[in-house]
């Protein structure tokens, strides 16, 4: 198994086509999840800082997730993620549902990915969309990840 971190700072910026309807949205069936593999979730992705308030329990799952709903504790969160597949070159897409054309693409190559995601307050819809072959691990936090600082730019 690979070992590695990559971090991500994400801005949200709607990508929506003039006219569009920025709530139309396929969205595809999720593929049923277990709350028992939340241990072994927990051993494949990085520790959630102490401080931090989990928003989803750290979690396995194969192609397409449910869609995950949460309202995280001020503008900035995390979503730890991670993606192994048995098909070469296989990719998931995790979506924000407020801005659906600006899917963040995780290669499944078994590295995790930290995505530090910096948005406006309010609730917040996530999705894993990921093909047949390929299993994933994922949580979302507030904050970021230790020894991580976020600057804001103005």
């Amino acid at each position: 198994m690979k070992v590695g971190l990559a971090i991500v700072a994400i801005v949200a910026v709607p990508a929506v086509a003039p006219g569009a309807d920025p709530g139309e949205s396929e969205t595809p069936e999720p593929t049923e999840q277990s709350a028992a593999d939340t241990a072994a979730a927990e051993e494949i992705l990085p520790a959630i800082p102490d401080e931090a308030r989990v928003r989803v329990e750290p979690t396995l799952g194969a192609g397409n997730s449910e869609v995950y709903e949460f309202t995280p504790r001020g503008v900035t969160y995390t979503i730890a993620m991670t993606c192994t597949s048995s098909v070469a070159g296989a990719e998931a897409q995790l979506v924000n549902f407020d801005y659906p054309d600006a899917a963040s693409v995780i290669g499944c190559d078994g590295v995790t990915t930290s995505t530090i995601v910096s948005a406006p307050p309010g609730a917040k819809r996530i999705q894993v969309r990921a093909g047949d072959g390929s299993d994933w691990a994922l949580s979302i936090y507030d904050g970021t990840p230790e020894g991580v600082s976020v600057t804001p730019v103005t």
